[in-house]
């Protein structure tokens, strides 16, 4: 696969210390100060947790013998600097103070749930919305290399990859220190029974995980590389319908899908069966270490009502030591299942292509120079173009044709500064949009260029927002969209819909013909008022008749404007002044109009 993520730290451990930092370095300022926060309120959960367990023991004592602990010199004492006169009044007291500090407690339980969710979403907003941003401002060329599923399963799945890390980092910290917390106070009531019960269950949970740790990160790899196959199965199927219809390949696409969602299905429920299994084993044990609690306090010069109380308050520790030691596992693994998904988000967060501040169109005066251009495709060995040069006045009506594979496309998205070759400069009145100083140069060339393709990319709106695209619909200019549609041959259709300019085309104008969505592309060139317009077959899909009328309309345009029509009929090329026919990567011979004409 051919995975972004395939590529950074391939050899190295992706132990959790590492992938926490990886995430760690690509989370705004705002969000380490909520982490910051975060901790801070687990601390002092930890703290609340310590005076809640304090008081049982005293509490029990005074539930099962009052007058046996009002006896202790020191409690008497503290009743006195109280004002405390009697052993009932004591166990009021107690028992408030209990109350109080599990609710306290309990409170800052579920102000950290709440707090760590909230950060947990608005992180996993900031990152998917950062990985978007990050994919659409990287080179053309990135995105040939890749398809898209994998970019839209990086921004989706290890996005959330990365938001679970955080968030189960978070509960793994608060579960560590609830762990501590409760096993100080126990501790100090009996430090040997507190260590050999506490060390059982780390034990156990330590084995359980190491024997895990393989399979888990077996199972992370293997999301990596195959969500993005599913959501290719995904993308394909609903996009080729047509042809699967026709050719009935449905279940062809059902049992790719199927495949794929049954394996990594699979997989979670592996996930979660080994995340949460540790507990059921695990309560079994927990009974019998008080079983084996009791028996080891019973014989012992307590007394009856003390090892009540201490075997009380065990309990009460064990009960909520074992979910947080639960928890702590189950977090842990989460970690380790998905660290190769965060690091395939971290490597897209990484990629910070160029980005400009508001740039203007450039109205170019002169002309533009490509000199000495050589260029090659990464996956090529051979150059497409080897000293290349050619040049272009402002104005111009430039038609180029060839056979396939001549390279008129790849000549027109340099021209467009969507490749940048290897060596040689592109010059707009003698300025090199590639110079590594002049990128927003480059953006505003970018900016000052409107392309129609032979496949029009069109969104689920309408006839109004397609033209206009990219554009706020309050920001539209709605007479230049009707103007830009009148020249392009197309607003008698779009008029006569059901609600005009205001009329849904459908999922990438499926309800549309070829010829309409072209000359939509062609309406959508001119209400950009490019000082570039470049035709890619553009009109290969009109009829002569109405090619004609097109060809006629563009013909009308602003005669500053420079135009570049690539066809490979050459009546289509037949008003320009130059005509320029390639062949593997060269210009072989130039015509001019009257030539045309002789030929066709």
């Amino acid at each position: 696969m051919n995975s972004s993520v395939s590529n950074p730290n391939k050899s190295m451990d992706p132990n959790p210390i590492f992938v926490f930092l990886s995430v760690w370095s690509v989370i705004t300022l705002k969000r380490k100060i909520e982490f910051a926060f975060t901790l801070l309120f687990i601390l002092l959960n930890g703290f609340a947790e310590i005076i809640s367990l304090s008081i049982v023991l005293p509490f029990l004592t005074l539930v099962i013998d009052r007058d046996r602990l009002w006896s202790n010199p020191r409690i008497k004492d503290i009743s006195e600097l109280f004002n405390i006169q009697d052993s009932y009044t004591l166990l009021i007291y107690v028992t408030l103070a209990l109350i109080i500090a599990v609710l306290i407690c309990s409170s800052f339980r579920l102000f950290n749930m709440w707090w760590a969710t909230r950060m947990a979403f608005t992180v996993s907003c900031d990152l998917s919305t950062q990985c978007f941003s990050n994919a659409l401002y990287l080179p053309y060329s990135y995105h040939l290399e890749r398809n898209s599923s994998e970019t839209i399963a990086t921004i989706t799945k290890s996005v959330d990859d990365a938001s679970q890390n955080i968030d189960s980092t978070l509960q793994f910290v608060s579960s560590v220190v609830i762990i501590g917390s409760i096993i100080s106070a126990l501790i100090v009531i009996n430090w040997k029974i507190t260590l050999v019960s506490t060390s059982v269950y780390g034990l156990c949970y330590f084995l359980i995980s190491r024997s895990t740790k393989n399979l888990l990160l077996g199972s992370s790899k293997f999301m990596v590389e195959n969500v993005p196959k599913k959501f290719k199965t995904l993308q394909e199927g609903l996009g080729g319908i047509r042809e699967i219809i026709l050719g009935r390949y449905q279940n062809y696409f059902i049992e790719n899908f199927k495949s794929f969602e049954l394996s990594i299905r699979k997989k979670n429920a592996y996930i979660g069966f080994i995340s949460n299994s540790p507990r059921v084993f695990l309560e079994g044990i927990s009974i019998s270490l008080i079983a084996l609690l009791a028996l080891r306090i019973s014989n012992n010069d307590y007394g009856s009502f003390t090892s009540l109380s201490i075997l009380g308050t065990f309990a009460l520790g064990a009960q909520r030591i074992l979910p947080a030691m639960q928890n702590a596992y189950r977090v842990s693994q989460l970690i380790t299942s998905t660290r190769y998904g965060v690091l395939n988000a971290v490597d897209l967060l990484r990629r910070k292509g160029k980005r400009s501040i508001e740039v203007e169109k450039i109205d170019f005066k002169n002309q533009i120079n490509l000199k000495n251009l050589c260029f090659s495709f990464p996956s090529s060995k051979d150059y497409l173009f080897q000293k290349f040069d050619l040049s272009i006045k402002a104005g111009d009506r430039i038609g180029i044709f060839g056979t396939t594979g001549s390279g008129k496309s790849t000549l027109v998205d340099i021209l467009m500064g969507l490749y940048v070759p290897q060596t040689g400069t592109l010059e707009i009145d003698g300025k090199n949009i590639f110079s590594p100083n002049n990128h927003d140069y480059l953006t505003s060339w970018r900016y000052s260029i409107a392309n129609v393709p032979q496949t029009i990319f069109l969104t689920d709106a309408t006839f109004l927002e397609n033209i206009a695209f990219g554009n706020n619909i309050d920001e539209i200019d709605r007479e230049l969209v009707k103007e830009s549609a009148k020249q392009a041959q197309i607003s008698e259709f779009i008029e006569s819909t059901s609600n005009g300019y205001s009329t849904y085309i459908g999922e990438r104008g499926v309800r549309l013909s070829g010829g309409q969505r072209q000359r939509i592309g062609i309406a959508r060139a001119l209400y950009k008022k490019a000082t570039l317009l470049v035709f890619d077959e553009a009109t290969s899909a009109l009829d002569n008749f109405t090619e004609d009328f097109v060809m006629n309309s563009i013909d009308n345009l602003d005669k500053n404007i420079t135009i570049i029509i690539i066809a490979h009929r050459l009546r289509t090329l037949n008003r320009c002044n130059r005509i320029l026919e390639m062949d593997s990567g060269k210009i072989v011979r130039e015509l001019h109009g009257s030539d045309i004409q002789d030929i066709i």
